[in-house]
């Protein structure tokens, strides 16, 4: 499947699918403003050249090695190798952990006897850069994957969650100062760590790139904050970051090991002391509420959408698409948990029948739905008349969950 899949990528054209999506624009070609008959027919099957490739905590250098090999050289793809934070050794993440007001984090030092270790990486890497200039394709490492730490407070269950973000920032930083001072120029790296407003062009300016961001999405702005981050990379100088500036990077991680914005701040302890686990507080007025709207843009999977009903913007959640990150609960301004307090919209009566949500579904002109303890199957007019007004507000805006 796997195999398929990236030889699809390879030469789109070997699935059906793209002689029907080409097809389609051909006979829509008139509603194009700037796309005729002959551009349409040149677009080049090779949808991708290169992949990413992350390993799960624990996995062999001989198997990562092997694995990296085949890419390069069976597959043809230009390859990134995504590298663990623990390259750096136990003794140097507790210090940047700690320098950076995250002393509070824990972990196990057992995770770096089974991760790929320095002195066995480097002359790894060798071999791939060796073997990627033999087969002329790129391969660079994308710094960092997350970082396994202890559960102490039940911020979810079990006793391992990943450290990202803010955390993760001086970590990754310290990776690639580690790896850029071994091999310079030679080794491409692209990033993803902590990645801000306040340090991405600096990022780009070393020659890290591309620059992926997701935790700064699931926070206040969610992807409102893509336009920020956008205008200060535009700002750089594109030719200047075509490679590596071990310099820059070494500049970087010291600037970042003293800047108090890339730390932990007081009040942020402060909160975290006072609540240091999951918010438990449910709300049951959510019908009547004006929403500020945070639940929308923290969702990871969009799951949360507005509609308006009598002037009154509303929330109303998309049951299939959840995974039930308690994201959008975390930063929800009100007593609530969106993902269970929120009108919910679900794609069929199973789904409504596996929840405990009030909400509904849609077959044809009936609507299934639960709502202020009734159950019951009608037409969606025959409604309770503050529900009817949220699906057909629902309908309306978001027809594309329905049609």
């Amino acid at each position: 499947m796997v195999d398929k899949f990236i030889n699809t990528m390879r030469s789109a054209s070997q699935s059906p699918m793209w002689d029907e999506c080409k097809q389609w624009c051909l006979d829509h070609v008139n509603e194009f403003e700037h796309i005729d008959a002959d551009f349409i027919n040149s677009i080049s099957d090779e949808l991708c050249q290169a992949i990413t490739l992350s390993t799960m905590h624990g996995c062999p250098a001989e198997e990562i090695e092997s694995i990296c090999s085949y890419l390069i050289s069976e597959k043809g793809l230009h390859l990134y190798l995504k590298c663990n934070p623990t390259l750096l050794g136990p003794k140097r993440i507790r210090e940047l952990l700690d320098n950076a007001g995250f002393e509070y984090i824990d972990f196990e030092d057992h995770q770096f006897e089974v991760d790929l270790q320095f002195d066995k990486a480097v002359p790894m890497l060798e071999r791939l850069i060796a073997l990627g200039e033999k087969h002329n394709k790129i391969f660079g490492v994308k710094l960092t994957n997350t970082f396994p730490v202890q559960i102490h407070n039940n911020e979810l269950p079990g006793e391992q969650m990943y450290m990202s973000g803010k955390s993760l920032l001086p970590v990754t930083i310290g990776v690639a100062e580690l790896l850029s001072a071994q091999f310079g120029e030679r080794l491409p790296m692209s990033y993803s760590g902590g990645a801000v407003k306040q340090n991405i062009k600096a990022i780009f300016d070393c020659g890290i790139w591309p620059v992926t961001v997701c935790t700064i999405l699931l926070q206040g702005e969610g992807y409102n904050t893509f336009k920020s981050l956008a205008d200060e990379v535009e700002s750089t100088d594109y030719n200047a970051a075509l490679k590596v500036h071990k310099e820059l990077i070494a500049e970087l991680a010291k600037d970042i090991a003293e800047n108090k914005i890339f730390k932990k701040s007081d009040a942020m302890k402060k909160k975290r002391e006072a609540m240091p686990s999951f918010p438990g507080t449910r709300s049951s007025d959510y019908h009547c509420r004006v929403v500020c709207g945070a639940c929308v843009r923290v969702c990871p999977n969009r799951c949360n959408e507005v509609v308006t009903v009598n002037d009154a913007k509303l929330i109303v959640h998309v049951d299939q698409s959840c995974n039930e990150c308690g994201n959008c609960a975390c930063h929800c301004v009100e007593p609530c948990q969106p993902y269970k307090d929120r009108i919910t919209f679900f794609h069929n009566a199973e789904a409504l029948a596996d929840s405990t949500n009030d909400g509904f579904y849609i077959t044809g002109t009936s609507c299934g739905y639960r709502f202020k303890g009734e159950e019951a199957v009608c037409d969606i007019d025959a409604l309770p008349e503050e529900l009817k007004g949220v699906v057909h507000a629902f309908c309306k805006e978001h027809v594309y969950y329905v049609s």
